[in-house]
């Protein structure tokens, strides 16, 4: 029976409370970003996963749609900035056979693949899964393998969960879903070098409320089946995992990490 944290049911008992009492969440004082996201997940505490993807699916539609009937009319744009618009890159994974051969796992963008060390760019998931990537591995011995672990590993509210970890066989032409839809977020993937069909990743879990999927995760397979190795609580995330391959030793980071749209919790006993 996984362990729920102390957190957890004061949490759910102070929701309850206003819910049944007073009939509406208590009063945020948020942030911006907090009340956008009070707004959307209103009357529950959280954005559910499958609603986020719907929308997704929805936008690219619209997008291939707009993009057929434009194809005649298509008006000339030129570029006039800003030139200060900052993103955010969670990992980055090289080809080990070739350096200019670059991967890289975008918090809001899905992944990106360079051929030319870095000077060109393209995205390679945009039609595939969720676009927040956490973490990104390329088997090295053979790196046409690679492993996305969708859902950016932090505790702030601009980000977006994740449904699992993403394999690719033919260098990120293509892409499969291999399990752990419940991980939400990813922080890390390491694949063992001398038994590449065996990789670790790091789950740290939801961002808004507690789950019993966080700890840390083994394939032996290649991503087909996996074992929860590492687990605390529902409020203690795995945010890192490193291996040593010639002992096998694993290490494995533990966060103790939870919020939600009024409260925020990073750090703690568990970390």
């Amino acid at each position: 029976k996984p362990t729920v944290s102390r957190e957890s049911q004061e949490y759910y008992s102070e929701i309850q409370h206003y819910t049944e009492i007073r009939g509406r969440m208590p009063k945020a004082k948020a942030r911006p970003n907090d009340w956008f996201y009070i707004q959307r997940a209103y009357p529950s505490n959280d954005v559910p996963v499958s609603e986020r993807l719907k929308a997704t699916d929805k936008a690219l539609a619209m997008r291939r749609d707009a993009a057929n009937k434009a194809v005649n009319s298509a008006p000339t744009w030129t570029f006039a900035g800003p030139t200060n618009v900052p993103g955010r890159i969670a990992d980055l994974a090289i080809d080990p056979n070739d350096v200019n051969t670059v991967y890289a796992a975008s918090a809001a963008g899905g992944v990106f693949k360079s051929t030319d060390g870095g000077n060109t760019w393209t995205p390679i998931f945009d039609e595939i899964g969720p676009q927040p990537v956490g973490a990104i591995a390329i088997n090295p011995q053979n790196p046409d393998v690679i492993y996305a672990g969708t859902g950016e590993a932090h505790a702030a509210t601009d980000n977006y969960e994740g449904t699992g970890v993403y394999k690719s066989i033919d260098a990120g032409a293509t892409w499969t879903q291999m399990g752990l839809p419940n991980s939400y977020s990813i922080g890390r993937i390491v694949i063992d070098p001398l038994r590449p069909d065996t990789l670790y990743v790091a789950v740290a879990g939801r961002m808004f409320g507690f789950s019993s999927e966080r700890g840390l995760y083994r394939s032996q397979d290649g991503g087909s089946t996996w074992e929860q190795l590492l687990y605390i609580d529902d409020s203690t995330a795995c945010i890192d995992v490193a291996l040593h391959a010639s002992t096998g030793t694993v290490f494995a980071a533990m966060w103790h990490r939870w919020r939600n749209p009024i409260q925020l919790q990073s750090g703690g006993w568990s970390t």
